[in-house]
């Protein structure tokens, strides 16, 4: 099962259910880093070795631009309608099926909507 860090704008049911299905997840909030900046979200999840979890799109842009690009594990939440079952549904399928590469890529951006998922990964160098 993955380890998550839930950012602050995803729903505490989602962690709930998460949980229940035997993933490893704490909180934003629980780590007292409720309104810091992204960077610093970011560096939290690497330092605990967790999946990034979060709605905020801007984490994309931290993550392939800025001070810590190629350096974390993402998967963004994009859903027009918020349908907590089916993100549900959708996490746990996406982290059963990515376990590996969310285990061994480093600088790994998924972004998961309504029936499909893009992944993003580091430039080779």
């Amino acid at each position: 099962m993955s380890s998550i860090l839930a950012d602050e704008n995803v729903h505490i049911d989602i962690v709930r259910e998460l949980r229940k299905v035997g993933h490893d997840v704490t909180t934003v909030p629980n780590i007292g880093l409720i309104g810091a900046e992204d960077e610093v979200v970011l560096e939290a999840a690497n330092c605990q070795n967790r999946i990034l979890l979060t709605a905020d799109k801007d984490f994309g842009g931290v993550l392939e631009m800025g001070p810590l690009a190629g350096k974390g594990r993402i998967l963004l939440l994009r859903y027009h309608f918020i349908n907590i079952d089916r993100i549900v549904k959708d996490l746990i399928a996406i982290l059963t099926e990515l376990n590996e590469q969310f285990s061994k890529t480093p600088g790994l951006l998924v972004v998961l909507s309504e029936g499909r998922y893009r992944l993003h990964r580091p430039p080779e160098k």
